[in-house]
């Protein structure tokens, strides 16, 4: 069964898996990256008190991902709003991230950081979508929120979804496929948080 999380544990979980991670990171565009592997939880991921958070440290709290993608820590240059642990692609690919929850998604919250030239080409938004079977899913109507500042060419844009429709607690994140096809680092999938309530 899947621990419950409490901000304590999680700072101390989060520190020591900081820690075990740090011989196997490598420099990409001045930040420590690391690549993603990870078989997922032993079961479904528990809500604490109605509430799921991941800050994308790892993908030990998701059910499944692509594979092709890779973490990045750090926020040296002050591009992430002191975002320190983000998800991004190791190639320009529609690469997914899979959660199954042990209740009902009703909303999610995604903070997301894209690269500002491409931001002004009209590129597409991350996929938010929910199932009830992890077979057919259906997208989440979304809000939105572009932050006006842009930290050094990035740019917070955060999406919020939300849903009535009972029994859905699967959750897929699809990145989108960039612009520039040598930016498979762009954009970066920053903090989850995801409410039964």
């Amino acid at each position: 069964m899947h621990p419950i999380f409490t901000v304590s544990n999680i700072n101390k979980s989060l520190g020591l898996k900081k820690l075990a991670r740090a011989a196997s990171v490598m420099m990409f565009v001045g930040m420590t990256t690391a690549c993603a592997t990870s078989s997922g939880p032993a079961g479904p991921a528990a809500f604490n008190e109605g509430i799921f958070v991941d800050t994308m440290a790892n993908l030990d709290l998701a059910m499944e991902n692509s594979g092709n993608l890779q973490f990045e820590q750090g926020d040296d240059y002050d591009r992430f709003g002191g975002d320190t642990d983000r998800v991004l692609r190791k190639y320009n690919d529609a690469e997914t991230i899979t959660y199954l929850f042990d209740n009902d998604i009703k909303t999610v919250i995604v903070d997301s950081f894209f690269w500002r030239n491409e931001m002004e080409l009209g590129v597409e938004d991350f996929s938010i979508e929910v199932s009830s079977d992890g077979e057919n899913y259906m997208p989440l109507d979304l809000a939105i929120d572009e932050d006006e500042n842009i930290y050094d060419h990035w740019q917070q844009v955060t999406y919020t979804g939300t849903t009535e429709e009972a029994g859905n607690k699967y959750l897929r994140i699809t990145f989108p496929i960039s612009l520039n096809d040598t930016n498979g680092w762009a954009p970066q999938l920053g903090n989850l948080t995801v409410s039964s309530l």
